[in-house]
């Protein structure tokens, strides 16, 4: 999709004179009606990162917000990657072999995180932290959210998860209750919802997820799923999909579950003062997204091969959807 030329456009059309000695592929979709790709671009004074799309859900009104606030997290001092400009704007559109795409240039902030600690814990909290402190004290609109869309419009059901598993799951009572456990946690939190705290955050931060380390301490990428959230919402959904993606399980068993969640809490609650509201429906948020992704977890491990460590897990889902064994950390 990039080829030299095309690049030193891009470059230039970012008042940006390098010579490129290199371009990597760093991800390319296959389809190319609704293409992404990033690349690496080397230069012989510094590396970028180009993003290329033509996703339809991704309009260049969203693309320009998302990277507004990405930038406005940068002013506060978060560590992210600098994004260039283009008369005015972050997003530009650009016609490559004969198709209009949008990109976005910005520097190559550092290398992907591969082992997890308690200080690495402690610091992706910090980050979250930070971000919810800066949305809630300069409020930026994106336009578009994930979760909360989901939650508040009857799209979070515990059926979709289940569609992912193949062969099928057995017509089990246990897998019956995990479902009505998911299903009615969805529905209560759905009535309160609008009442929680909300802003603009990163949306796609995990432990191995968009952090890298960098000569300023671990930085973020990707604000490609960036939109307006519940920020309690955000913070647990984030924590416990790192803790049960099913390729990082063996990163994280060095680090008991509730030692990892004090670290990461403790960083969390340095930047970000929580509410009266969030500490109320803490029990129940945390219950949903800790329940949710452990049976996401257990559906993969199911789809490997593994039908008896699959299904003992969706047997004590049970206690991970319990909102009395997720009282608020003191």
């Amino acid at each position: 999709m990039l080829c030299l030329i095309e690049t030193t456009k891009i470059l230039n059309r970012y008042s940006i004179r390098d010579i490129v000695l290199e371009i990597k592929s760093i991800q390319e979709s296959e389809n190319k009606e609704n293409y992404r790709g990033l690349f690496r671009i080397t230069t012989e004074k510094r590396i970028f990162v180009c993003r290329i799309s033509n996703e339809k859900n991704y309009p260049m009104s969203l693309v320009e917000k998302q990277s507004q606030f990405a930038m406005l997290l940068r002013s506060y001092g978060v560590n992210t990657a600098k994004k260039y400009v283009s008369h005015g704007n972050y997003c530009i559109k650009h016609l490559i072999n004969g198709m209009e795409m949008l990109i976005t240039l910005e520097e190559y902030l550092g290398e992907d995180i591969s082992d997890i600690n308690v200080s690495i814990l402690k610091e992706f909290g910090e980050i979250i932290g930070k971000i919810h402190a800066v949305s809630s004290n300069s409020p930026i609109i994106i336009g578009k959210s994930f979760i909360s869309d989901y939650i508040q419009n009857d799209k979070a059901r515990f059926s979709k998860i289940l569609e992912k598993a193949e062969p099928p799951l057995p017509n089990l009572p246990y897998v019956h209750m995990a479902e009505l456990l998911h299903d009615n946690l969805v529905h209560e939190l759905a009535k309160i919802w609008h009442l929680l705290p909300l802003g603009a955050v990163h949306g796609d931060l995990g432990a191995f997820n968009n952090l890298m380390r960098t000569a300023n301490g671990i930085g973020i990428i990707d604000y490609n799923l960036a939109g307006d959230e519940a920020y309690l919402g955000d913070v647990l959904s984030s924590f416990y999909a790192s803790i049960h993606k099913y390729s990082w399980k063996d990163l994280f068993s060095t680090i008991s579950e509730s030692n990892a969640f004090l670290m990461f809490w403790k960083g969390y609650s340095e930047y970000y003062s929580i509410s009266e509201i969030e500490i109320a429906y803490f029990s129940q948020v945390s219950a949903l997204f800790d329940g949710l992704f452990y049976c996401k977890c257990a559906i993969e491990i199911w789809n490997d091969g593994f039908q008896e460590e699959a299904l003992s897990m969706i047997k004590t889902s049970i206690e991970h959807f319990d909102p009395s064994a997720h009282p608020f950390p003191k």
